[in-house]
């Protein structure tokens, strides 16, 4: 068994990284998680990464106010300071963040690891569902989508529409960015406190009626 580190951004890539990587007999030691703000509104609110980390029952290590590239430098020296010396990532096919990871890790005795790397697009969409992860579209580029979709829940129904769109099946291209709020992996059956109005509270983005009501895509 070896420890590791996952870095984490509370959507479905890092989930499904951990739960691979542990499924082989190792133990996440904490989440590692980059705040990064848009037009002064977390992208993603702390309180939900904390509760996420609560029902992992794993610590989280939250960097903001730096930039990604001190982020990752700070967050791997941590794990080589606390004595973790295996980091997982939940890229899949971004060959340069790849390098660019990979390199800071082993200039500092750190090993990367990617989990989903040797999965195609369709395997990948497929364990999501399959996995039974509960995923919800959080923010998405416009010029990728034709409708809002945001609150929209990662479905076959949603497959379809990405495929009729010839957007990636697992935003490869930044085309879309999701939470995970239920899933194999937490102690919890519903552990995000599934109600709208945390939700909303979560994410002041978010559309009601996507959440509430799915529309045929």
């Amino acid at each position: 068994m070896s420890d590791y580190a996952v870095f984490w951004s509370g959507g479905k890539d890092g989930c499904l990284a951990n739960n691979v990587y542990s499924k082989l007999g190792n133990r996440c030691k904490k989440l590692i998680v980059f705040v990064e703000k848009y037009e002064s509104e977390e992208f993603i609110s702390k309180r939900f990464l904390n509760e996420q980390s609560k029902n992992l029952g794993v610590p989280i290590e939250i960097y903001e106010d730096i930039t990604y590239g001190e982020f990752v430098l700070q967050a791997v020296e941590a794990c080589r300071k606390d004595g973790i010396f295996q980091v997982v990532f939940g890229d899949t096919k971004r060959i340069p963040q790849m390098i660019y990871k990979t390199a800071i890790c082993l200039r500092n005795k750190v090993t990367p690891v990617f989990p989903l790397s040797t999965y195609t697009e369709e395997q990948l969409a497929r364990m999501y569902i399959d996995m039974g992860y509960k995923i919800i579209v959080s923010s998405y580029k416009k010029s990728s989508f034709g409708r809002d979709v945001l609150g929209i829940e990662y479905t076959e129904e949603f497959l379809h529409y990405l495929r009729r769109t010839g957007n990636s099946l697992i935003d490869e291209n930044g085309e879309f960015h999701t939470i995970v709020v239920n899933g194999p992996d937490f102690f919890q059956k519903y552990p995000i406190s599934l109600n709208v109005y945390r939700i909303l509270v979560y994410f002041r983005i978010w559309k009601l009626t996507n959440f509430l009501h799915w529309k045929q895509i």
